[in-house]
């Protein structure tokens, strides 16, 4: 229950569609000036959300929490919707550290609900990643 209001909190929800949202090109660049930059607010709050879905996967892998039960939170979009989005910054963190684990249970969830979605016959990737931008647009 616990889970279920955090992740329906409007904060939550808040700081994760400002995430997705986010722009950025080089990612070193990105990295350097502004996750690893002096203002550690963005840092907070990325890691945040990679740490929530790498918890996530990490107790899906223990068999703590039914991977079921975490498609059923949104049809697994936002877990494969972050994993596109920041799989590069990921990929160079784990360079950057030495680390093939890094974050590895962010990925596995990713991974896990784009299985759980190819089985129920619907797309891997959610409506909305072909475009460049993570979230479905939808006019006014």
């Amino acid at each position: 229950m616990q889970l279920f209001m955090r992740i329906t909190s409007e904060e939550f929800v808040k700081k994760a569609i400002d995430l997705l949202k986010l722009e950025y090109g080089d990612v070193d660049e990105f990295m350097e000036k502004d996750i690893l930059g002096p203002d550690s607010s963005l840092h907070a709050r990325l890691f945040s959300m990679f740490w929530h879905i790498d918890g996530l996967g990490y107790m899906m892998s223990q068999g703590l929490i039914d991977p079921e039960m975490v498609y059923n939170f949104g049809g697994g979009f936002a877990q494969v919707w972050h994993w596109r989005k920041w799989e590069p910054v990921v990929m160079r963190f784990r360079e950057r550290r030495g680390d093939p684990d890094f974050l590895k249970w962010f990925e596995y969830t990713a991974k896990e609900m784009m299985r759980m979605r190819q089985e129920k016959g619907l797309m891997q990737t959610p409506p909305g990643q072909t475009s460049g931008h993570p979230l479905p647009h939808h006019d006014p």
